[in-house]
């Protein structure tokens, strides 16, 4: 008899220690609130690219005064903008080594790599 009630305290033991433990486990797998910071101020953003609002304002600013009906390169407009991205001018002007790289910032390249990628649409 005695050693039921030995045997009954030991198993008693043990389940409330196992109790406790997938208790606590349970409770520690509770899943927290995941923080994603948004991007830094002045951050570059290649995701949201337009060529009116992005990529006309960078080659306004950039590049135009050379590259409009003179130098060679005509990059007034979206039309002749299009067939310097078709034909490969404007890509090879903005990497880096190109002829004009070092005028842009890296996020105005950046930028306009990203348009390209995106087929460079008229938006």
């Amino acid at each position: 008899m005695r050693n039921k009630i030995k045997n009954y305290r030991i198993f008693s033991l043990f389940a409330i220690v196992a109790i406790i433990s997938i208790s606590s486990f349970l409770i520690s797998c509770e899943q927290d609130e995941i923080y994603v910071a948004p991007p830094p101020p002045g951050g570059c953003d290649t995701v949201n690219v337009t060529f009116t609002v992005t990529i006309q304002n960078i080659l306004a600013s950039k590049c135009v005064s050379c590259h409009g009906s003179a130098g060679g390169v005509d990059l007034n407009g979206y039309a002749n903008v299009k067939t310097n991205v078709d034909n490969g001018k404007l890509q090879n002007a903005i990497i880096p080594g190109g002829s004009m790289r070092s005028l842009l910032s890296s996020c105005d390249a950046d930028q306009i790599i990203a348009w390209i990628n995106k087929g460079a649409p008229n938006n």
